[in-house]
């Protein structure tokens, strides 16, 4: 199986990013991305640039020791803006971020879950009011809680239902099962290995918990919803971690669903997380699975019928520890993409032009002998519809773009130079004079400087600007973002050898100001940067 790795954002050092959502969050007919992040007690947001290509993250705090495991969008304040909503499991609280006109959100407002830890939420109307209200899991303590949303965006008090004794309820979806138009809850409890169904009593209520099993010790980690066998039904599909397989449950009609039909995975497989999408343009839904423990993706094709094929495997995204998936055709092509959340790489990953062949052609493109890249950007530079990539040549002093082709392929362009022994490390990407056009912005630690090339009109660079931050600086790290609300983008730069970032306000003219020096502390290091 082989898919087109599109983007891999950096998320920063020790994120371990958990949870993904999308939704296009400015309006702009852009699918964006919003990360949660435990490692950092942060969420991140990655503004899309043209579905396949994105801003780089904006950080927004979720507080100390917040571990956020799940996040989600929804609307909850009634503006034309989608607002964010987190679990945070280390601080007993759910955090709202209401969104602003501007593109960014408010600070997070948090709601206590009191004595409970949320692990995992989701967000429907449930009884019809017109406000959003929010199911939330609380595993150590065995329930779900709902909160009922109210005309200012916040919530109802908690109120809870209980999954059973040492029941350890670890995931949960939504979906209407019995086609009353209302939403029930479907959970999976790897305490007692069961999946459990509330079905919504249409007042915002649930009744109490209908259970099937799926097998002793099978650990189920993830649930998902889906009509496999094309009955207008939606069906129950179930990662077993423990056994290696995913359980179908098809539904009957009649508000009852079958026993756990067994379908393996490849030999040593793990499921962790599972969702569905549509992968071979035809119409009948496929299953996608995340093997963390192995950093693998399953692809099952369905048939129709309610049986699906067997796991065709992904495994070119080697010890990232990939935890949770989303689905959403970026690149309008009617065949779903991947985003993946890998926790031990730090970053997220999107996945694009699934081919079930069992090999494709690889194309290999040289930059110099002794090029050892390490950072790239990828963006549409001359506006052909096709994407470029932007590559740093560390030991040739330089970067280098590669222009997109129809045909799916790159072609090399122009080399420029960063300067005379300037080991250019990191790339990244603003529009610093107002142009329109996209610049770019590198970080040359051996020569203690960054360099701004600015983007002209036909896809190539003014000769580079640099802007020298001192003998033995070495500037490891660089990000764009607004700082000050002028609407102009600024620079941030971590400087590892000294112990210090700097930052250079932005003119709108592709200038800047003086900068201006902060340190970060003895024995810091400075080597990435978060901005929110």
């Amino acid at each position: 199986m082989t898919f087109r790795q599109t983007i891999k954002s950096s998320i920063v050092h020790s994120s371990h990013p958990k949870s993904i959502a999308l939704a296009d969050l400015n309006n702009d007919e852009q699918i964006d991305i919003v990360v949660a992040n435990p490692g950092t007690n942060t969420i991140g947001v990655f503004l899309a640039f043209d579905n396949e290509t994105f801003a780089s993250q904006q950080t927004y705090s979720t507080g100390i020791s917040s571990q956020p495991q799940s996040v989600l969008l929804n609307h909850f304040n009634h503006d034309q803006y989608l607002d964010i909503a987190v679990a945070n499991y280390g601080t007993n609280s759910i955090g709202v971020f209401f969104a602003r006109a501007n593109e960014t959100f408010q600070n997070q407002i948090s709601i206590s879950t009191k004595a409970f830890r949320p692990w995992f939420l989701v967000a429907d109307d449930f009884n019809k009011d017109n406000y959003t209200d929010l199911i939330v899991l609380f595993p150590g303590t065995d329930n779900v809680g709902i909160f009922m949303g109210k005309e200012n965006g916040l919530f109802e008090d908690l109120e809870l239902y209980s999954t059973g004794y040492d029941s350890h309820p670890y995931s949960l979806t939504l979906g209407d099962l019995n086609r009353d138009s209302y939403v029930d809850i479907v959970v999976v409890t790897n305490g007692t290995n069961n999946v459990e169904i509330f079905y919504n009593d249409g007042s915002g209520g649930f009744q109490n918990g209908i259970l099937y099993s799926t097998m002793r010790n099978s650990n189920a980690t993830s649930v998902a919803v889906g009509d496999l066998n094309n009955d207008q039904y939606l069906d129950i599909i179930v990662a077993n971690y423990n056994h290696q397989n995913i359980g179908i449950f098809l539904n009957l009609r009649n508000g009852t669903f079958t026993q756990q039909m067994v379908h393996k995975l490849a030999k040593n497989s793990f499921p962790q997380c599972v969702t569905v999408g549509y992968f071979d343009r035809n119409n009948d839904l496929d299953v996608v699975v995340v093997d963390s423990l192995n950093s693998q993706i399953h692809i099952l094709l369905g048939y129709g019928n309610g049986s699906l094929s067997a796991s065709i495997v992904y495994d070119s995204i080697s010890k990232s520890n990939p935890l949770f998936i989303a689905v959403y055709d970026f690149d309008r092509d009617n065949r779903s993409d991947l985003v993946v959340a890998n926790s031990d790489g730090n970053n997220i990953l999107m996945l694009n032009g699934f081919s079930s062949e069992s090999s494709a052609r690889q194309t290999t493109y040289l930059i110099d002998e002794s090029a050892r890249p390490s950072s790239l950007v990828v963006y549409d530079f001359n506006r052909d519809n096709q994407l470029d990539i932007v590559v740093n040549n560390f030991g040739g002093n330089s970067m280098v773009i590669f222009y997109g082709t129809d045909a799916g392929s790159f072609v090399q362009g122009d080399s420029y130079s960063t300067g005379e022994n300037s080991s250019p490390r990191q790339i990244t990407t603003g529009d610093f004079n107002n142009d329109n056009r996209m610049d770019i912005l590198i970080a040359c630690p051996g020569s203690g400087n960054v360099g701004v090339f600015l983007g002209q009109e036909n896809g190539t660079f003014a000769p580079m600007i640099p802007y020298w931050i001192g003998n033995g600086s070495n500037p490891w790290f660089v990000t764009t973002h607004d700082l000050n609300n002028d609407t102009y983008v600024d620079l941030v730069v971590s400087n590892k050898g000294v112990k210090t970032i700097t930052i250079w306000f932005g003119l709108g003219n592709g200038s800047f100001t003086n900068m201006t020096t902060y340190s970060t502390g003895n024995h810091s290091i400075p080597k990435a940067i978060a901005i929110g």
